[in-house]
């Protein structure tokens, strides 16, 4: 009987039936850009190459090559097969190529890193004792701070330095978050140069009282771990669970010409975390960022590499908790301090001195900063995403020095951009619950440049299968909360039958499900995955709960 109605139901369905091979191929594979690289100050980008082999730059604005900073058949010295990511130092004379990458957590990995100098393109390899982790470039560029074996270096190309002696696999480390630390507060460099690169600081974990938590390990597949073909091994790490002991944490400093290392000073309870330490452009000056294990408060502070002392430049009360995404959209400059928060009780930008006077709230309304993608302190000009119009889209937005707020991507959906060096351009990557990602260049009036990709044959292939629409509805809860879904119907759905119904959802704190762009679904690329239980007589349902993103505080912060 089951048979007969899934039959039946695949058979009334008007276009071509999708299949579990058409899913897990390319038929529903979308064109997309990656790896854009914004030039610092200039109108260009570089991107790797398609075969991997160089790095080229383009034109924002022409979309035309404008050169080539590395070739790896045009190299003295050590010769490499391919380029599998890369850094350029802020003076543009070296770039760090990374080969040989292994991963380790989700951000984190150790990789083979050569060095390249652009001037005599001599390629040599950072470091012959084994591969490195985070190789972090000097403002100067004369100087790169690595880490390996949880242990921190100094290179000058020719000479290494090692910093630390104390790293120990699941005891110590410095100048790298724990597991626990990268996952959670979604960073994996713990490192940072004073701007005269005369000093370099970074934290230190001692995770040696953290409980042990052990996995076992199989065969897999990339990679392969042939070891463990018969049987499996364990792999054990130091993991705390909630309310169990987290790792000590502490920032240290090291004098490049003294070859000192001292402790900084500044107030942190014994569970505290410090989820970041950023450089500026003062020699005397980072930034520490330090939170309670409750997680909200958030102070900042200043902190002399040279003699330890700190103070503090700003403090955030959060009203349940400080976001990790707001955190990370904080920006040290030059002059000032951008700031994320949401104590009005929307997520919103605000603009401090860089000795941590506020100035002003950048943009105000009854809607959440989603993204930072920065400011422009030449014009007091800031560029952010946001989710003005509904919660399930989004929109590219400027808000001048005066507070004026100006859309530069009116067509509705999901719109992101990656901005120019110089922020008079950016690339728009939009789309809609129904269309697959078009690309365009747009000027920073919000006027169309030129259109980059789309993917109109993808639209036109699909046409044949007749596909269903997501579409959107809300609701409200018996406790007076409205919520948002979707839902996925067939196409020949009768009002009149019962159908049986997929509920999925997953309403972790600020996530999404329930979003107006390509990649909403379960499996990604359209909600095809949707569409083929569809045609098999299934109507799929997603809500997004209580807690999710992109809504009030209040609403986002349910829990007490």
């Amino acid at each position: 009987m089951c048979a007969a109605f899934f039959t039946a139901a695949m058979y009334a369905f008007a276009g071509e039936p999708i299949t579990l091979k058409d899913m897990t191929s390319n038929v529903f594979a979308a064109k997309t850009i990656s790896g854009i690289n914004p030039l610092k100050g200039t109108s260009d980008y570089a991107q790797i190459s398609d075969d991997w082999k160089r790095i080229v730059t383009f034109s924002f604005v022409t979309g035309k090559e404008t050169g080539v900073l590395f070739d790896v058949n045009k190299t003295n010295g050590e010769k490499i097969k391919q380029i599998e990511s890369y850094e350029i130092s802020d003076n543009g004379q070296f770039i760090l190529i990374q080969t040989q990458t292994k991963r380790i957590y989700r951000r984190s990995f150790t990789a083979e890193f050569y060095l390249y100098n652009v001037k005599d393109k001599s390629l040599k390899k950072l470091s012959t004792g084994g591969a490195q982790q985070i190789p972090t470039f000097s403002p100067n560029g004369k100087y790169i701070a690595f880490v390996r074996q949880n242990n921190v270096f100094i290179t000058d190309g020719t000479t290494e330095k090692q910093v630390t002696t104390d790293g120990k696999f699941n005891e110590i480390i410095n100048g790298l978050p724990d597991w626990v630390n990268e996952e959670e507060f979604g960073f994996n460099n713990a490192l940072a140069w004073g701007a005269d690169s005369k000093t370099l600081s970074w934290i230190r974990y001692d995770e040696s009282k953290v409980k042990t938590y052990s996995l076992q390990m199989f065969e897999g597949a990339k990679p392969t771990f042939k070891k463990y073909e018969v049987y499996p091994g364990d792999y054990s790490y130091k993991y705390p669970k909630a309310g169990e002991d987290n790792s000590k944490v502490s920032v240290l400093s090291y004098a490049l010409e003294t070859g000192k290392t001292l402790t900084y000073s500044f107030p942190l309870d014994a569970d505290g975390y410090i989820p970041r330490i950023k450089s500026t452009k003062f020699a005397d000056r980072i930034v520490i960022y330090t939170m309670n294990r409750h997680q909200d408060v958030l102070n900042l502070y200043k902190a002399n590499p040279m003699t330890g002392e700190c103070s503090l430049l700003i403090k955030e009360n959060a009203n349940k908790y400080v976001k990790e995404e707001a955190m990370e959209g904080i920006r040290i400059m030059d002059d000032y301090i951008l700031f994320p928060s949401d104590r009005d009780g929307f997520m919103h930008l605000y603009l401090y001195t860089i000795d941590g006077k506020l100035i002003r709230q950048i943009e105000k309304g009854k809607y959440d900063v989603i993204d930072v993608y920065g400011f422009d302190e030449k014009t007091g000009k800031t560029y952010f995403q946001a989710a003005a119009k509904t919660p399930m889209q989004r929109e590219v937005y400027v808000a001048d020095k005066n507070g004026k707020v100006t859309c530069l991507t009116p067509q509705a959906g999901w719109n992101s951009a990656v901005f120019s060096g110089d922020y008079k351009y950016f690339l728009n990557n939009w789309s809609n619950r129904n269309t697959p990602y078009s690309f365009a260049i747009y000027n920073n009036k919000g006027k169309v440049v030129r259109e980059v990709l789309n993917n109109n044959k993808l639209i036109k292939a699909m046409a044949k299968y007749d596909l269903p629409t997501r579409d959107f509805f809300k609701f409200t809860t018996s406790e007076g909360v409205e919520l948002n879904g979707y839902m996925v119907k067939p196409k020949n759905f009768d009002p009149n039958k019962k159908y049986p119904v997929v509920f999925f959802q997953y309403s972790g704190p600020g996530s999404q499900q329930v979003v107006d762009r390509w990649s909403v679904g379960a499996m990604g690329a359209g909600g095809i995955y949707e569409s083929y239980l569809t045609q098999q007589g299934f109507i799929v349902a997603v809500v997004d709960g209580r807690g999710t993103g992109a809504r009030a505080l209040n609403l986002r912060n349910v829990l007490t």
